[in-house]
């Protein structure tokens, strides 16, 4: 993995000492700008670079990253962006998701699709007016139906819309690796 230190300046001008630890042991692993590092293991980390200048001041920088399976791919095959709609009825959904693990090239392993479990999916009606959203039904699985309405305190209001949110969390797969969340929205369909 290639990190950059790019956008790091000393206000004063001055040349910068770079300190990079990768795996939070409190040990110096690269003195380079951008170094590069490997990680042996999947799980979470948190690389940090420490910057000095000639004076001793200094800043450091940290960014948390998961190494391991990515987030799942959710997609909406319907309802779809623009398909009619009226505000009471209730729509009939499908989701497709693709969770899949990183192909691990230093191990000489490649990594199949991960089952998807439809359990794992929840789609929610959104009403959305004007710049937000009311989260107001939810059903569970790849395809079904999913109720919607017009709430009581948005009843003949202007700029309403339906939104629909997929959204799957896949199971954890190595220990200390979280497990994934991916979603997908569906956005303007008006009565």
């Amino acid at each position: 993995m290639t990190f950059s230190s790019a956008g790091t300046v000393d206000p004063d001008g001055d040349a910068l000492r770079y300190a990079w630890d990768f795996n939070a042991d409190g040990s110096v692993d690269s003195t380079d700008p951008n170094p590069t590092w490997t990680f042996q293991e999947n799980g979470s980390y948190t690389p940090t670079v420490k910057v000095t200048d000639r004076t001793g001041r200094s800043a450091a920088a940290t960014l948390p990253l998961l190494v391991g399976p990515r987030a799942p791919i959710v997609e909406f095959v319907s309802p779809v962006a623009g398909q009619p709609f009226q505000f009471g009825q209730t729509v009939a959904y499908q989701v497709k998701v693709t969770d899949d693990l990183p192909v691990d090239c230093s191990r000489v392993k490649v990594t199949d699709d991960l089952p998807v479990d439809c359990s794992r999916v929840k789609v929610t009606y959104v009403l959305g007016h004007d710049e937000h959203g009311h989260p107001l039904s939810s059903a569970t699985g790849c395809s079904g139906t999913i109720a919607t309405f017009v709430d009581g305190g948005h009843g003949g209001a202007d700029n309403l819309t339906a939104v629909f949110v997929a959204e799957y969390t896949d199971a954890p797969t190595e220990p200390g690796v979280p497990p994934q969340t991916g979603t997908a929205t569906v956005a303007g369909l008006a009565g």
